[in-house]
């Protein structure tokens, strides 16, 4: 039996981000779904038809492949495209949202630069939300029947088998492992894998934390007052923030960041450093897939990392 303390953090400001739990689903005023209406659907499908474009897209992205470096000791970053990330801190091996395959209804563009069996061990897998692109069942069992890594998810995310070592946690809690502590907080977004299973599950963002780093992970979120607050409570070194998947803006504004969005997070955050994610890789959004690069790297700022896949960024 494996039991996992659970602690509720000091927040400032911890007020503002209501979260109930009535009838079986999660209601926010965090809850980004709430514009996704049948309406603003079907003005985006439709001109969608409108505007087809024949233009064969063609992702920005290529990969590095550093299998040596990637099982090296040294405290490490790896984007491994989309939102997934590899991290070593503490001589601990880290997966956040890992997707290593197409999912519903979306083809990679760019295929994932290491396999699951590239990682010599898998202590901790972390997931931050249920979507798809974020939250693949065939990766993650894949990576529990090899590794049987402690599982760290949002609130009611069912996905796993029960045998599987899990953690869910609500917002402002907190686990330690060993050496880390990973902190759960709030994001502006929503939950879903079904037509009617909408916000049954929890959605969030992570701190991990150890006595020399701290890496903030936003996974999918719209812009607004918790970037400010979260760096009001944390110093923070590395984070991780999406810049894809933005337009329409009618429809995804609320639940996504664009590039300049995801800069002012960043400095909201007050962050070191910025990691950009979530571009390049699936096709979720009308965007063609190398504008989100084109428009960070015009910010000319060089504590903007920007990653190809697989490349190996050292924690210094």
């Amino acid at each position: 039996m494996y039991l996992y303390n659970i602690k509720k953090l000091h927040f400032l400001n911890k007020k503002y981000y209501i979260l109930k739990y009535k009838k079986g689903r999660f209601y926010s005023n965090f809850d980004s779904s709430k514009h996704l209406t049948i309406f603003n659907i079907l003005k985006w499908k439709l001109s969608k038809i409108k505007e087809i474009s024949f233009k064969k897209e063609i992702s920005p992205l290529s990969l590095k492949y550093d299998i040596k470096s990637l099982n090296n000791k040294k405290d490490k970053i790896v984007w491994l495209t989309h939102a997934s990330f590899f991290i070593k801190i503490s001589e601990f091996n880290i997966l956040i949202d890992p997707v290593f395959y197409d999912i519903v209804g979306y083809k990679r563009y760019i295929k994932t630069p290491y396999k699951i069996d590239d990682f010599e061990k898998i202590d901790l897998v972390l997931v931050s939300h249920s979507h798809y692109d974020h939250a693949d069942i065939k990766t993650l069992n894949e990576i529990y029947e090899k590794f049987n890594p402690l599982f760290i998810f949002p609130k009611f995310l069912n996905i796993l088998p029960k045998k599987a070592k899990i953690v869910d946690l609500l917002w402002f809690e907190s686990v330690d492992f060993q050496k880390l502590k990973i902190d759960f907080l709030p994001s502006k977004h929503w939950s879903r894998r079904g037509l009617f299973d909408k916000n049954r599950s929890l959605w969030g963002s992570f701190l991990i934390k150890n006595s020399k780093h701290s890496i903030y992970f936003a996974g999918d979120s719209g812009y607004d007052r918790h970037f400010y607050d979260i760096g009001l409570n944390y110093k923070i070194d590395f984070a991780i923030l999406p810049i894809g998947a933005y337009k329409p803006q009618f429809i995804m504004k609320p639940s996504h960041l664009d590039p300049n969005e995801g800069v002012a997070a960043y400095k909201d955050l007050n962050a070191k450093f910025m990691i950009p994610m979530h571009y390049g890789t699936f096709k979720l959004s009308d965007e063609p897939l190398d504008e989100p690069l084109e428009m960070i790297k015009k910010h000319n700022d060089k504590n903007i990392k920007i990653l190809k896949p697989g490349e190996i960024f050292l924690m210094e």
